[in-house]
């Protein structure tokens, strides 16, 4: 959503919307629960300088007496290049119309203060043409390549310190289905189906990713990922913290055919 194109406003949301319950390490080591504290508690996180502005020096925001640097970046499971090559994305582009007509209308003058707006935009395409695994995956790839491509340059700038990805992820929840005609049957609100929940953190293509970045922590920051069941909800973890050095977890592997969005 556009209300996370400023990356403090990214920070501000992890801080105060992550709970230490729903905080999940794969190797829970003393550098990530270090850099985890560095960014989640407000006391650590004044002693960090932004550096996100465009004429500022690479990556997003570093810490002297930490010794650490970051980087933040988001995906989402809109996003996809069309048959010319281009991104494109529909949810925000109807969100950036649906803002532009609430300041046009005036209503934001009321609220001048306001700092969070957040607008629950519908393209009113199908499911699966809105948001996928597939878009979700290759967005995946592309945020998290681009930013790797890089890394010489933030160590440079920062010789070191230790570099840690911050993924903002907007994707919904998936579920594997158990056949391919359920995976692709047009849903309705309300309708229940049965599948096994993505947990995304153990997605050996996504792990595989982050293995590669060439970062020394990700972060990945997950949180609206709800699985509404009839016995009530499934709480998956709304953040991962990776020690890339340190990583050695069992992962699985999902069959793209089969995935499907627990958001209608």
């Amino acid at each position: 959503m556009n209300t996370f194109n400023d990356e403090n406003r990214i920070i501000e949301y992890f801080q105060s919307g992550v709970k230490n319950e729903s905080v999940y390490f794969p190797s829970q080591t003393k550098g990530a629960v270090h850099a985890f504290e560095s960014i989640h508690l407000e006391s650590n996180w004044i002693k960090w300088t932004d550096s996100s502005g465009k004429a500022e020096i690479p990556p997003d925001f570093y810490c002297d007496e930490l010794q650490l640097m970051m980087e933040v970046m988001r995906v989402d499971d809109h996003s996809y290049k069309n048959r010319k090559g281009k991104l494109v994305n529909p949810t925000l582009a109807r969100e950036s119309k649906m803002l532009k007509e609430l300041k046009d209308s005036g209503i934001l003058d009321i609220v001048p203060n306001a700092r969070n707006i957040f607008i629950n935009s519908k393209t009113d395409l199908p499911t699966n043409e809105d948001h996928n695994y597939i878009f979700y995956l290759k967005n995946f790839e592309r945020v998290i390549g681009n930013h790797s491509k890089n890394v010489k340059a933030y160590r440079k700038n920062h010789p070191n310190k230790k570099l840690i990805f911050f993924i903002m992820d907007e994707s919904s929840a998936y579920l594997q289905a158990e056949s391919i005609i359920c995976a692709k049957k047009e849903r309705i609100a309300g309708e229940v189906f049965e599948g096994a929940p993505h947990y995304f953190w153990e997605d050996s293509d996504f792990v595989q990713l982050i293995k590669n970045s060439d970062a020394d922590y990700v972060f990945w920051y997950a949180p609206y990922k709800l699985i509404r069941t009839i016995d009530g909800m499934v709480h998956l973890p709304q953040v991962c913290i990776y020690d890339i050095n340190a990583l050695e977890m069992e992962t699985e592997k999902y069959d793209v055919n089969l995935m499907m969005s627990s958001e209608i």
